[in-house]
């Protein structure tokens, strides 16, 4: 989405930042050493709460493969969101085809994810290692529409017009939060090198 790299643009000047789009339909991603992954996310434990950044120990494709993230990575985001007073849990990562919701939020959280985003395990494909840095949208508690995946179609509907007020003033928001905790993490890894 548009929002996941304006904020990535703006927390990293300096670095390279592709938008992937959906599902990588943004085009095709050039194979690359390391790529952080971030942007927004569904929760799936109503434990958490929207702006909660999850730092993913592993991702999962809707193909079943599970790819392990950099654990040298996988600490220093977490150590990143901790020194800038970020609320952050470490676990597994979903990646579905579209917004998950209602029973299969149910199902993924029982199959031990915490959290479900649309890109992640597509881009891992696409590289030697991955690290992942996303911030909770909506819970099952307060789910947006799945509508909502494509954003000018349900933009047009009157009965999602309360949901999209809420997602224009938190979104980007979100979106910077782990925008700001993966560059914190480049830097505190930049300075150990």
């Amino acid at each position: 989405m548009g929002v996941e790299e304006r904020a990535a643009r703006r927390a990293a000047p300096g670095l390279r930042v592709a938008r992937t789009g959906i599902g990588l339909a943004g085009g095709p991603v050039e194979h690359a050493e390391l790529g952080i992954s971030v942007g927004l996310a569904g929760g799936l434990l109503d434990s958490l709460e929207p702006g909660t950044v999850v730092v993913a120990d592993r991702v999962t494709a809707t193909s079943g493969e599970t790819v392990v993230c950099d654990p040298r990575w996988v600490e220093a985001l977490g150590d990143a969101a901790a020194a800038l007073g970020v609320p952050h849990v470490v676990g597994s990562l979903f990646t579905a085809g579209g917004i998950v919701a209602g029973a299969e939020r149910s199902r993924r959280a029982a199959e031990g994810h915490i959290a479900a985003d649309m890109e992640s395990g597509v881009l891992a494909a696409h590289l030697d290692s991955i690290a992942v840095a996303r911030t909770i949208l909506d819970t099952p508690r307060h789910e947006i529409s799945p509508a909502w995946a494509h954003p000018s179609r349900a933009a047009r509907d009157p009965r999602l017009w309360r949901q999209g007020a809420w997602l224009a003033w938190w979104a980007g928001r979100y979106a910077a939060r782990s925008a700001r905790v993966a560059a914190e993490a480049h830097r505190r890894l930049s300075r150990r090198v």
